[in-house]
Parts: structure tokens; C-alpha cells; sequence
């Protein structure tokens, strides 16, 4: 455990947490009066990224500068996604679903803390949900430790990307259609998560379009020129028929990912928003 203090006061700690399948790596940040908890979850296609990326580091450390006490984790990542996958039908080695939500779950039981908002980013956001899905259905038992709320940043939810929207297609346009995740690249980046070709009927790896039951009030935030997009429109409204609150928030000229890009100028008021969503007061 290693534990350092910054400027302001927002005390940083390193702790790796055992699992059933492996210890998991957390970043707490703790302002000096924390008035509320939220888990954040890093993006990266579940086989990338790191507590010290901008993903996740900037954007726990200035949920922090807002009062929130941040649990910053990295759950296990599979292996690196590559294009031979594509033809490859027999089930794959290594880390794959459900070792990623099951460890973020367990690392969070060890934690002990009560009923912290979850959030997270692309595919962390997926886990995020997963995890909450799997607190919340009563198919798999007492509901307890649900999350308190949820906030969902340019997620992808579906085993299959759902069809844009007019309205979305028309922000897809020119040069912003060309640098976009395909979905034959979002199938093969859960494909790759699964290791295997068979969906598995189970809200805990990709939950769009498989619950059975409503979970805590959930803020979507994504971006205006995101062709993933299409994945959290469809979940939001998925949940608001099962009788979720539901927000959405699209951020004006932004791209998937915009999070991890601090200069950004939709990154702070978009942390802004993640506040004000939680009912806590805008700090400097």
C-alpha cells in the first residue's frame, strides 16, 4: 500500500485487492471531506488501459477536486484483440468474461463500502453495468449492495452495435465517418472478451437487451460523433421501459473517448455534470 497526499489535500492510495480469480489493482482518491463515493472504471475494449492513463488518473483526480471520494480500479484486461480472431470459432485461453466483472465485484465486496455510485467509461462502462446487473436482478440473488446510481460514458452495451439513429447518422458525416469503431470491429472486440462465438444469455457480460429487472437511476453521457452511440441510445431506452431514471447528456462536438483527453474543453464540464448527477455542489 502506498499512499500519497497532493496540494490540495486529495489523499491518493495504491492497494492491490485479492479476488477469486486475481488481485485487482485500486487507486483511492480521498478528499479532505469526501461527500460521496464513486467507482470509475477505465475504457480501453477490456484488453487496455491502466490507472495511471488519462482515463482513468485525470478523470478520478478531478472527481476528487469536486469532493468525491474515487475508487479508480483496473479489473483483469483479456488479451490484446487481433484480426486472425475473426475466423476463430474454438473457445480462447486466458482472461475472458466473466473474470473482469466478477473481480471488479469481488474487489469491491473487499472494500466494504456502502452502496457507491458506479461509473465507467466504453468498456469499462459495460462492466460497470454488468456489475450493477448482477446486484440488482433478483434472478441472482438478495440485492443489498446495489449502486446508488450509475453513470455510463460512451458505452457499449450489445453483443451486436445496434443500428444509428437518423439523427445520428447525419453526425457521422463526411471526415467523422471515417474514424469510426465499425461494427464489425465492436463485434470482434466482444467476441474477443468472451472468447468464444456463443453469446452467453447473461446480463453480466454485455447487458444490453437481457435484463429482467431495473436498475439504479443512470446517467448516459456520449459523445455527439460516436457511432457507438447507438448502443447506449438503445440501453437507455431498454431501461427506462423497465422503469429506470434515465438521463442522457450527448456532448456537442465531441468523439468516442474524449474523456482521456483532459485539454479538452467538454472534459471538464462533463465532470461538471458527473457532480451535479451525484447532487454535489460545483467546486473550483
Amino acid at each position: 500500500m502506498v499512499t500519497t497526499t497532493t496540494s490540495d489535500g486529495v489523499q491518493t492510495t495504491d492497494e492491490e485487492l485479492p479476488t477469486r480469480h486475481r488481485p485487482v489493482r485500486i487507486r483511492w482518491y480521498r478528499p479532505p471531506e469526501p461527500v460521496g463515493t464513486f467507482v470509475w472504471i477505465h475504457g480501453g475494449a477490456f484488453c487496455q488501459g491502466t490507472l495511471d492513463g488519462p482515463e482513468s488518473r485525470a478523470v478520478a483526480r478531478g472527481l476528487a477536486g469536486h469532493g468525491l471520494e474515487v475508487i479508480a480500479l483496473t479489473p483483469p484486461m483479456v488479451p490484446t484483440v487481433s484480426m486472425p480472431l475473426a475466423g476463430t470459432r474454438l473457445p480462447l485461453p486466458g482472461v475472458r468474461h466473466p473474470v473482469p466483472v466478477e473481480s471488479a465485484l469481488d474487489a469491491l465486496a473487499e472494500i466494504g463500502r456502502r452502496r457507491p455510485g458506479y461509473t465507467g467509461a466504453s468498456a469499462g462502462a459495460c462492466l460497470a453495468a454488468a456489475a450493477a446487473a448482477r446486484l440488482t436482478d433478483p434472478r441472482f440473488g438478495p440485492t443489498a449492495h446495489a449502486p446508488s446510481r450509475l453513470v455510463l460514458a460512451y458505452g457499449t452495451f450489445h453483443s451486436a452495435l445496434p443500428d444509428p439513429s437518423p439523427a445520428l447518422r447525419d453526425r457521422l458525416r463526411g471526415r467523422y465517418r471515417l474514424w469510426q469503431y465499425r461494427p464489425f470491429m465492436v463485434d470482434l472486440m466482444n467476441r474477443n472478451y468472451l472468447g468464444r462465438d456463443a453469446l452467453p444469455d447473461d446480463p453480466t457480460a454485455l447487458p444490453g437487451g437481457l435484463l429482467a429487472a431495473p436498475l439504479p437511476p443512470t446517467l448516459f453521457v456520449d459523445a455527439d460523433r460516436d457511432r457507438i452511440r447507438s448502443s447506449a441510445e438503445a440501453f437507455a431506452e431498454e431501461l427506462r421501459t423497465l422503469g429506470t431514471e434515465v438521463e442522457q447528456l450527448v456532448v456537442p462536438l465531441t468523439s468516442h473517448g474524449f474523456l482521456a483527453r483532459p485539454k479538452d474543453p467538454a472534459y471538464r464540464r462533463t465532470l461538471v455534470r458527473f457532480a451535479h448527477w451525484l447532487g454535489i455542489d460545483e467546486r473550483a
